[in-house]
C-alpha cells in the first residue's frame, strides 16, 4: 500500500505547470516505408514474375503489384501501379497479362515483353461485373462470379470476347470443359447447399442445363476432370467421384478422401494434388480415376486454396494470404521453391546490421534490407502457424514469441536466411522474452520461465515461478542477471531473485495504477513504457524501495532505448525524449500520421516502426541544431541529481554548469511551493555540490529546481524521516 501511495503522490506532482518540460528544435521525417500490400485479392505468374492484387482500405481501392521472385530466397516487389483503376481478377496468358478494371466493366491488356514493367496496350469492354479468372484451355478462359459464368475466347489475344454466359441461381465457384459441356460447381450464401449443373454449350448463345444435382453440403466446392470422370470436391470432408460417360446423366460412384478438407485440386501429369485445412499437400494417382490412391505428402504451415499450376510449378496461397510456390517435376514429391507474403500486419520489430525483422499478425516474421532506409526491401519471412507477438535480437541469435506454440529460436548466422534451431514448448502463451549471457527469460500468462540456451539448438528449462493472476497481452520481461522484473496484470511490475534460477523468488510487487507493456535497464533505471502514463522510470539503487523518479505521459506501448533518447510509440505516433537527466525527461520531437506504432528499434539517427496494418516505416530525426550546439547556446544545467535518494534528514544535490552563469537552486514542496533556496548568484562552470538537510521539514516528496538564464530543470527527492 505504501508503494502505491507514493506513486500516486509522484505522479500529481508531474501535472504542475511550474515543472512542465520544454521542446528542443527537432524534426522526425517519413523517409521509407515498406507498407503492406493490403489483403490479397488474386494473383497470377509468368516466367520468374509474381502479379498480384491487392486491396487496400480508406479509401477501399486496389493496387496491381510485380513481384521479383528470381531468388526465391529473397522475393521482393519491383513496381506497383494503376492503384484504384484495376479489381480484384487476373490472369497471365502466355505474354499478356488481363485485368479487370471492376469500376468500368473493362478488360485491361498488358504486354509483359518486359515481365517488371507491364505496359497497357489495350481496353476492352466485356460486359458485367466479373469475380475470377480461370484458363479452360489454351483458348478459353473461365468466369466463375455470382449467380452467373461467362466463357471468354482469346483466340485473337487482342480482341477477347464473352461467347457464353449462363445465368445460375448459385454462386458459381469453379467451372470444366468436356467437349461441348460445361461443368459448374457452385454454392449457396443462405444454405448449406452445394451444386453441380452441366450445361451444353453446343449452341453457345443458347446453353442448355442438362443437368442439376443439389447436395446438402457446407461449401466451395471445386471439380476436376479426369478421362471420363468427375472428382468434386467438398467440405467438411473428402471427394465425391462422379462417372460422366453420359454428360447428362453423371453416376455417384463413390466418396473418397473422407478423412480430409480440401479447397482446392490441380492435375499434374497422372497426379492429383489435393490442398486444404489439413496443413498438407496431397498427391493421389489417379491412373486409373475409378481407383485413385495416396503417393505423397507435403505439410506446408497452414491451410492452402487458390491454386494455379503453370508447367511444373504450383502456385497456392495459405492461410494470411501467403504466396508459396513449388516444383512439382516430381509430383507426389512436392519442392519448396519459395514463398511472399504480401500482407504483412506488423507487431513487433528487431533490427540485426542492415536487416529488420517485424513479427506478423498470421504468425512469424518478415525480413527488410534497410541498407537503403529510403527504399527498404522485403526479401524473405518465416511462416509459423500462430499469432506472433514480440520478436528479440540477441547477438546472432532471434527470439520469436508465438503464442501456443513457445518462443522459437533462429540463428541469424546469415542474416538474410534465419535457421530454425529448436523450439522451447509449454502448454501456455508465450508474449515475451529477455536473453542474457546463456540465459533465455520467457514472460508467459501462467507467470515465467527460464531457460539455458548455451546451446540454442537444445534449449532446457531451469526454472518456472507461477503467478496466481494471468498475465495480460502486454506482459513484459527484463533481466540483470540475478534479478528479474516481469510486468503482471493485477500485481504492476513484480522483480524476483534469480541467482538459483532453479528457484526464482518473488521480493516484492510494486502496486502500480497502471500496466507496463515494455521495459528497459540502464545502471540502476528502470524505464518502462505504460499504457496509461507514457514513460515511467524506477531508481533501483536500493531494490527494496525503488522509487519512481519521474513520468511522462502520454500513453505508449512500445520503448527503446538508444543514447540519451527514449523512443515511445503508440496508436498515435512516436515521441522521442531526451534521458540524459532521468529526473527531467524532455520531449523532443515526435512523428505523428495514421500509422498505428506497435513497436520499435532506434539506431543513430533513425527510427524503425512497426506499424500495425501500415507495414514498416522508418523515421529520421532532422535535427536543425545537433544536441550539443542546441545546448551549448544556453546558460544551462546538466545531470542534476542527488544522493542519496530517498534520504533520511540530510541529500547532497550535485549539478554542473558549463558556462560562467547565474544561477538559482530552489527547494520546492508538492504543492509547487518554494520551501527554501540554497543558493542564489553567479557561478564558474563545472561541477559543484550544495548539501540540503531537510530535518526541520515533514516527510515527503520535494522538488530540487535548478535555474540558468531561460532554462530549468527540476528532479524530485523523497525525503524519509
Amino acid at each position: 500500500m505504501y508503494f502505491k501511495q507514493l506513486i500516486s503522490i509522484a505522479l500529481a506532482a508531474l501535472i504542475l505547470p511550474s515543472l512542465s518540460f520544454s521542446q528542443n528544435s527537432w524534426n522526425m521525417e517519413l523517409i521509407g516505408k515498406a507498407a503492406h500490400d493490403g489483403s490479397l485479392e488474386a494473383y497470377s505468374a509468368y516466367e520468374d514474375y509474381l502479379y498480384i492484387i491487392t486491396e487496400k482500405n480508406n479509401p477501399t481501392r486496389f493496387l496491381l503489384s510485380v513481384v521479383d521472385i528470381r531468388n526465391p530466397l529473397h522475393p521482393h516487389r519491383v513496381q506497383t501501379m494503376c492503384e484504384g483503376e484495376v479489381g480484384q481478377t487476373l490472369i497471365v496468358v502466355d505474354s499478356l497479362l488481363y485485368v479487370i478494371d471492376k469500376s468500368s466493366d473493362t478488360l485491361i491488356i498488358f504486354s509483359l515483353n518486359v515481365p517488371t514493367a507491364p505496359v497497357e496496350i489495350d481496353r476492352v469492354s466485356i460486359g458485367q461485373y466479373f469475380e475470377n479468372f480461370e484458363r479452360l484451355t489454351e483458348n478459353i478462359l473461365g468466369c466463375p462470379q455470382f449467380y452467373n459464368y461467362k466463357l471468354i475466347d482469346i483466340h485473337d489475344a487482342m480482341n477477347p470476347y464473352v461467347f457464353v454466359d449462363v445465368n445460375l441461381t448459385y454462386i458459381a465457384t469453379e467451372g470444366q470443359l468436356m467437349g461441348n459441356y460445361l461443368f459448374i460447381s457452385g454454392h449457396s450464401l443462405i444454405n448449406h447447399y452445394s451444386y453441380l449443373e452441366v450445361f451444353d454449350i453446343s449452341d453457345t448463345l443458347n446453353p442448355i442445363s442438362v443437368y442439376f444435382c443439389q447436395m446438402y453440403l457446407n461449401a466451395y466446392p471445386r471439380i476436376q476432370i479426369i478421362d471420363h470422370y468427375l472428382y468434386y470436391s467438398f467440405l467438411p470432408n473428402g471427394i465425391r467421384l462422379f462417372e460422366i460417360r453420359d454428360p447428362s446423366d453423371p453416376i455417384l460412384l463413390d466418396t473418397v478422401m473422407v478423412d480430409y478438407q480440401i479447397f482446392d485440386m490441380q492435375l499434374s501429369g497422372d497426379q492429383l494434388i489435393l490442398m486444404g485445412g489439413f496443413d498438407s499437400l496431397l498427391t493421389i494417382d489417379v491412373t486409373d480415376p475409378a481407383r485413385p490412391f495416396v503417393t505423397g505428402a507435403y505439410y506446408n504451415q497452414g491451410g492452402s486454396y487458390l491454386s494455379q499450376l503453370i508447367e511444373n510449378r504450383l502456385y497456392i496461397i495459405s492461410n494470411g494470404d501467403v504466396i508459396s510456390w513449388f516444383d512439382m517435376e516430381e509430383p507426389q514429391n512436392p519442392q519448396l521453391i519459395g514463398r511472399y507474403i504480401p500482407y504483412s500486419n506488423t507487431r513487433d520489430i528487431a533490427k540485426s546490421e542492415n536487416y529488420v525483422y517485424t513479427s506478423v499478425n498470421y504468425g512469424g516474421f518478415r525480413i527488410f534490407d534497410v541498407s537503403n532506409p529510403v527504399d527498404p526491401v522485403g526479401i524473405g519471412y518465416y511462416k509459423s502457424d500462430y499469432q506472433s507477438t514480440k520478436i528479440r535480437v540477441f547477438d546472432d541469435i532471434l527470439f520469436l514469441a508465438d503464442n501456443y506454440a513457445g518462443v522459437r529460436i533462429f540463428s541469424l548466422a546469415s542474416p538474410l536466411n534465419p535457421v530454425l534451431l529448436s523450439t522451447v514448448f509449454f502448454e501456455s502463451n508465450a508474449y515475451d522474452m529477455f536473453c542474457s549471457d546463456s540465459l533465455l527469460y520467457m514472460a508467459c500468462d501462467d507467470g515465467f520461465r527460464i531457460v539455458n540456451i548455451s546451446d540454442p539448438a537444445y534449449p532446457a528449462i531451469l526454472g518456472y515461478y507461477a503467478t496466481p493472476q494471468f498475465h495480460n497481452n502486454y506482459s513484459t520481461i527484463i533481466s540483470n542477471h540475478s534479478l528479474v522484473y516481469t510486468s503482471e496484470s493485477d500485481s504492476g511490475i513484480c522483480i524476483y531473485n534469480v541467482s538459483d534460477p532453479t528457484n526464482p523468488i518473488k521480493i516484492h510487487c510494486l502496486d502500480i495504477p497502471y500496466h507496463p507493456a515494455e521495459f528497459f535497464l540502464r545502471d540502476s533505471l528502470l524505464y518502462a513504457a505504460t499504457y496509461l502514463n507514457g514513460l515511467i522510470i524506477f531508481d533501483l539503487s536500493n531494490i527494496s524501495l525503488p522509487v519512481l523518479i519521474s513520468s511522462t505521459p502520454p500513453s505508449a506501448r512500445a520503448l527503446y532505448l538508444h543514447d540519451n533518447h527514449a523512443y515511445l510509440a503508440n496508436s498515435d505516433g512516436l515521441r522521442v525524449f531526451e534521458i540524459s537527466n532521468p529526473y527531467n525527461p524532455e520531449y523532443i520531437s515526435g512523428y505523428f500520421d495514421d500509422g498505428y506504432f506497435t513497436g520499435v528499434v532506434a539506431e543513430n539517427d533513425t527510427a524503425y516502426v512497426s506499424a500495425g496494418p501500415q507495414g514498416m516505416w522508418i523515421v529520421r530525426n532532422e535535427i536543425t541544431t545537433t544536441i550539443e550546439d542546441f545546448h551549448s547556446l544556453l546558460p544551462k544545467a546538466s545531470a542534476l541529481s542527488n544522493y542519496p535518494n530517498p534520504f533520511n534528514a540530510i541529500t547532497t544535490i550535485k549539478y554542473y554548469i558549463p558556462n560562467k552563469s547565474e544561477i538559482s537552486l530552489s527547494i520546492y514542496n508538492l504543492l509547487g511551493q518554494r520551501v527554501e533556496t540554497l543558493f542564489e548568484g553567479v557561478q564558474n562552470p563545472g561541477e559543484h555540490m550544495l548539501t540540503w538537510d531537510a530535518s526541520h521539514l515533514p516527510s515527503g516528496i520535494y522538488f530540487a529546481r535548478l535555474e540558468t538564464g531561460n532554462r530549468s530543470e527540476n528532479i524530485k527527492m523523497v525525503f524519509l524521516k
